[in-house]
């Protein structure tokens, strides 16, 4: 489910069905994680929409997950493709301000099959806090 600060809640994207029907690989990445900076660890798992999500998933599938401290949170660096409407294209990005976007894979129990939980979260270099976070559950059939 992708939540940004302003989403309103409604009815699942296309893309995250296909998203969750797709993933088959698994909650592993040695070769590719690294540590994600402990700050924006923390901010992540105190963030408001990361809770609510847990809770009702925890509710509604019995969801359980291996959450790592702060200081152990591992994430790959993802590439991301900026907007390309107008506005976007006129305003030139200060690469002190361009955000990065890591995405995670966390072990996870539950109902129907649930196996993993991957999130993806962009940040601004200077920020804690995640300015975007999508959050997809990976099911085994």
């Amino acid at each position: 489910m992708h939540m940004n600060k302003r989403h309103k809640p409604g009815r699942p994207t296309l893309g995250l069905l296909l998203t969750l029907l797709c993933l088959g690989a698994g909650p592993v990445w040695a070769d590719k994680a690294v540590p994600l900076d402990p700050r924006q660890a923390a901010a992540l798992w105190q963030d408001g929409r990361w809770l609510a999500f847990q809770a009702a998933m925890k509710s509604g599938l019995n969801m359980r997950c291996e959450i790592p401290p702060a200081s152990a949170t591992l994430a790959r660096e993802i590439t991301h493709q900026p907007p390309t409407d107008a506005r976007s294209a006129s305003a030139p990005a200060s690469s002190d301000w361009r955000s990065r976007h890591h995405e995670m894979l966390l072990p996870c129990t539950g109902q129907q099959g649930l196996r993993a939980l991957r999130i993806r979260a962009e940040y601004l270099p200077a920020v804690s806090e995640p300015l975007n976070l999508e959050l997809g559950l990976l099911f085994e059939r």
